[in-house]
């Protein structure tokens, strides 16, 4: 929810000082049909969790795992098409600056960080202790300590890098009804931030015949 918040408010601001919709046709960015398998990657944990979660709940967790990765995989590719230059105006009729570049780095270094966090520790993502804090049930405090979130780990010793873990809270998402837990990672933020700046950017420029 945050990342899409991130895209529509970089969207929304670039549309009031622009006041241009030709740039809502995203005619600069190249091979955005892999949003479609990226996002029915994203999803099928969440389905598999509900019709087959003995696939998902092995002691190995490699399909989590590799259903972590693949879409983080396909990100990256849709962000290096964009990323490199295109001389090929029937396909990219609009050029891409230094700026959309920057915004697309930023992206790619915050879907690294919550990537690389996530596998090294085994399909979790890990949550500090404090979380514990804001829990009054002591039956669901100790079910959290032993797994009950799936996708979430407290920070132990054996944790790895965890200040790239979900460590910053945020009680305004809670507040604003954006979700039940208010903890943010490093690479969530800075993932948000290059989407607002890949919003906000998708209306600098000119559509022209040079492609930078």
């Amino acid at each position: 929810m945050l990342l899409l918040l991130g895209f529509l408010a970089g969207t929304l601001i670039g549309l009031l000082l622009k006041r241009k919709v030709r740039p809502l046709l995203f005619e600069r960015w190249t091979g955005l049909m892999l949003l479609l398998p990226t996002l029915a990657l994203v999803l099928a944990p969440v389905v598999l969790d509900h019709f087959h979660p003995e696939l998902l709940w092995t002691s190995d967790r490699q399909l989590l795992i590799t259903l972590s990765a693949l879409p983080i995989l396909l990100a990256m590719v849709l962000i290096l098409l964009n990323f490199l230059p295109s001389n090929n105006q029937s396909v990219n009729p609009m050029p891409r600056r230094w700026y959309h570049r920057v915004a697309l780095l930023v992206t790619a270094i915050g879907l690294l960080a919550n990537a690389l966090v996530v596998l090294l520790n085994r399909g979790y993502m890990p949550i500090p202790e404090s979380y514990l804090a804001d829990l009054s049930d002591p039956v669901w405090i100790e079910a959290v300590r032993n797994q009950a979130l799936r996708l979430k780990q407290l920070i132990g010793p054996e944790t790895r890098l965890p200040w790239l873990g979900q460590i910053w809270k945020c009680d305004l998402l809670r507040q604003l009804g954006l979700t039940d837990f208010p903890y943010l990672s490093l690479g969530q933020i800075v993932t948000a931030f290059g989407l607002f700046l890949i919003g906000l950017t998708n209306f600098g420029g000119k559509s022209d015949s040079t492609e930078s």
